[in-house]
């Protein structure tokens, strides 16, 4: 545990004093995340044993790169903060909310937090090791199928119905719980790039070079690329939370690329449909019409059958919001009817568009694409998009190509 800071050691022995763990052993694995599954974090497995009886404790230590250089160009310390506030603040207030309201099939569908440490350049929690617990992740560079999609928007109609739920019930706990998350946190960050008109117009450019690389070959949609390009807000990142519509806000995950849903497998008879799922990776969790997440997890995750079946995976994430909110006494007819839960597909399918851009290419790479802490200290910019060396892979080209395909299809872009 050499590399470990004194305030991690100290961390860590309370942890094992707290699960009645005295005369431990430790061992750390680094095999916690497959490369290219993240980027904001470092990850490692610690192993907590007692040489004294069987008790043990598999953890996940995930601290903040310490890079200053890194850290001048994006906002690692404020990613983590928000994180450790998640874990300390917003999930036992989700428990105690449930529990008020005698819940019998709560959302827990979140690691547990053991501890934190918040203080600048150390920052770092300690979490639930999930595949010690039979949990993994699927294959980020295969598009998930329909039990995996259904699984994934079923959970994140219980997270969106808890936090409307309780926004509607117990409006004061809502505002307090989530005072320090209403927005997105890359808002202010790319606000004064995006917003600077001419570095706008070459950050855009740069932005959409993959996509056009991976649909040059059909003038069709080459053209709605075109378009798309024309229409994109200065600040995408301000479009996620529109003040007008926060009646039906919620907390939003935010995050929902295959790497941060994590499944459990426990039928025998169908070994591949899943039976849980965990999500993880709350950097970027803020408050936020429910169709973010919707539209940005089937636009991600879903293979081109999918996409085009949009409409059935709608009503079934509709329908477990209805059966959730119903676990609250409240009626999904008089709260939130399906009309209003729909009505911001249409704005909300580009945003997912767009962070499809931003990270389909990662998804459907065989190892991480750039290494941001390295480009970093070579004085690189982060935000320079016309400077990375992008491969253009024939299944991130059929994938891209299937997208935009349907957005155009079905006139969203």
């Amino acid at each position: 545990m050499g590399s470990l800071s004194p305030e991690l050691r100290k961390l860590i022995a309370r942890i094992a004093k707290e699960n009645d763990i005295v005369n431990y052993t430790e061992e750390i694995f680094n095999n916690v995340a497959k490369e290219g599954d993240g980027y904001m974090g470092i990850l490692e497995a610690l192993n907590i044993a007692d040489k004294d009886n069987d008790n043990q404790l598999s953890l996940v230590i995930k601290r903040a790169p310490t890079s200053e250089a890194l850290r001048k160009q994006f906002p690692t310390r404020i990613i983590f903060v928000r994180e450790i506030y998640f874990y300390h603040e917003v999930v036992p207030a989700l428990k105690s909310f449930q529990e008020r309201h005698s819940i019998s099939s709560p959302f827990t569908n979140i690691a547990k937090i053991y501890g934190f440490i918040e203080d600048e350049f150390k920052e770092v929690l300690l979490l639930q090791n999930l595949k010690s617990d039979g949990y993994n992740t699927c294959d980020r560079r295969e598009p998930m199928d329909s039990h995996h999609l259904t699984l994934g928007l079923t959970t994140y109609a219980k997270l969106h119905a808890t936090t409307l739920a309780m926004r509607r019930l117990e409006p004061e706990t809502f505002k307090k719980t989530t005072a320090n998350i209403m927005t997105h946190i890359m808002v202010d960050f790319v606000g004064s790039k995006m917003e600077n008109p001419a570095q706008n117009t070459d950050m855009l450019g740069a932005f959409f070079l993959p996509t056009l690389a991976a649909v040059k070959d059909n003038e069709k949609l080459t053209q709605a690329i075109e378009r798309a390009k024309e229409h994109v807000p200065r600040n995408v990142f301000k479009e996620i939370f529109d003040p007008t519509d926060e009646e039906f806000t919620v907390l939003a995950h935010g995050d929902c690329w295959s790497t941060n849903l994590m499944f459990k497998y426990q039928d025998p008879s169908n070994p591949n449909i899943p039976t849980h799922v965990k999500l993880i990776d709350w950097q970027t969790s803020h408050v936020t019409n429910p169709m973010f997440d919707v539209t940005y997890f089937l636009l991600i995750n879903a293979v081109k059958p999918d996409l085009e079946n949009y409409q059935k995976y709608l009503e079934i994430y509709f329908g477990a919001l209805s059966q959730n909110l119903s676990a609250f006494g409240l009626d999904v007819g008089s709260v939130y009817p399906f009309e209003l839960f729909q009505e911001p597909w249409g704005k909300f399918a580009p945003i997912g568009f767009h962070m499809c851009i931003l990270m389909l290419h990662q998804s459907l790479s065989d190892s991480k694409t750039h290494d941001f802490e390295q480009m970093a200290a070579d004085g690189r910019d982060l935000f320079d998009l016309a400077s990375r060396d992008i491969i253009i892979s024939d299944r991130f080209k059929q994938r891209m190509s299937d997208l935009v395909e349907f957005l155009d299809n079905n006139q969203l872009i």
